[in-house]
């Protein structure tokens, strides 16, 4: 019903989106039904600010946003950004998902939250460096964010660097005692180390925080006391369900494998 706040929308997007070929259709519908006073002109290059012919008001030159999104604060193009990225990673389009993390982090790089979700798909997509070098941008604006910090204890993890980890996961848990998650990654890293009693005592912690972590350290409390305490960690990461010691062991080989690929082990 208000086809001049529809088409103001529409050029919004098509500035965002160029190549959005419904939002392009829509635009083309809506052009004879809004008249030239639905639109801001913007000001005359160099020219001091007055108002346009017609009586319309010029837009002011800080609110004409990024680059790239004419109109947009850079916070709303980053929001807009991010509900994109949402969106093509439910229908399974990642690599345009993490593209679009990548344009909201450009279009409002002091963003905690489009940083934070750009650092979370890289570490899925196993970009571990790269997931560890965007959490560490992010706790330089922010020290104290424990999102940044669990994820880039996670990536420092599967890179194989357990002592940055544990100090990662320390700082976490000191922010955040009761993140479970935080207590998972610190057991993970000490397992890493060797240090198998300390281990121990934080994946008890985030099984008494979580319940779904209890299988981890009920496989970590119930390994030989030769075994390497890493072998909890590598069934959590494998299909779930019981194993025996010889896939157990398989497993573990994965994860050693993965850190020496990584020139990390």
């Amino acid at each position: 019903g208000s086809p001049r706040d529809a088409a103001s929308d529409l050029k919004k997007e098509l500035a965002l989106a160029p190549g959005n070929t419904p939002a392009a259709d829509l635009s083309r519908l809506t052009e004879n039904k809004v008249g030239a006073r639905a639109f801001n002109l913007p000001l005359p290059a160099g020219g001091p600010e007055r108002d346009a012919p017609g009586g319309l008001k010029p837009v002011a030159s800080a609110e004409r946003g990024p680059a790239g999104a004419p109109g947009r604060r850079p916070a709303e193009a980053a929001a807009i950004l991010l509900r994109n990225a949402q969106e093509q990673a439910r229908v399974g389009d990642k690599a345009r998902a993490l593209e679009t993390l990548q344009k909201a982090v450009l279009a409002d790089p002091g963003n905690p939250a489009a940083r934070l979700k750009l650092t979370e798909a890289l570490l899925k997509e196993g970009r571990l460096k790269e997931a560890e070098e965007q959490a560490g941008r992010l706790l330089e604006a922010v020290p104290q964010h424990a999102g940044a910090l669990n994820l880039r204890a996670a990536a420092r993890n599967r890179l194989g660097d357990f002592g940055g980890a544990v100090r990662d996961d320390e700082a976490a848990v000191r922010v955040l005692p009761q993140s479970a998650l935080a207590h998972w990654a610190r057991a993970f890293a000490l397992a890493g180390l060797g240090r198998r009693g300390e281990a121990l005592a934080s994946a008890q912690q985030a099984a008494a925080l979580d319940p779904r972590f209890g299988s981890i350290f009920n496989t970590l409390r119930d390994l030989p006391p030769d075994a390497d305490p890493l072998v909890a960690f590598a069934e959590a990461a494998a299909a779930p369900g019981p194993k025996d010691a010889g896939q157990a062991s398989a497993d573990l080989l994965t994860v050693r494998t993965a850190l020496a690929a990584a020139g990390a082990a």
